[in-house]
């Protein structure tokens, strides 16, 4: 997101943004499917101020599942650890978004 280049989410206008929560509303339900009804936070990551119009910055979303908890390594590296391959959790998340309808409305 967005399908042209943009730098800013607040110069997003109200169709991108209303696409974005139906596209966001996909990856959530797969992965509630997936692994039930887990913690997750998401992240919109846009241009600071005064740079909404550079060209080598796309705002975007970041979704992250919370599914262990912080333990010693992880407070003390500042690194996350993750137990599952990376290709082993797209496959399972490929499965789940296949049977995902690819657009649904912002209720449906």
């Amino acid at each position: 997101m967005p399908r042209r280049h943009q730098a800013s989410f607040a110069d997003a206008p109200d169709e991108i943004i209303e696409e974005t929560a139906a596209v966001l509303r996909r990856p959530l339900v797969a992965l509630r499917g997936l692994l039930g009804d887990v913690p997750y936070n998401y992240a919109l990551i846009s241009a600071p101020n005064g740079e909404e119009a550079t060209a080598y910055f796309a705002w975007h979303l970041q979704l992250v599942p919370r599914l262990s908890a912080i333990a010693g390594f992880e407070l003390g590296s500042g690194m996350a650890v993750n137990p599952v391959p990376p290709e082993d959790a797209a496959a399972q998340l490929r499965r789940a978004l296949a049977e995902q309808p690819l657009r649904q409305g912002l209720r449906g």
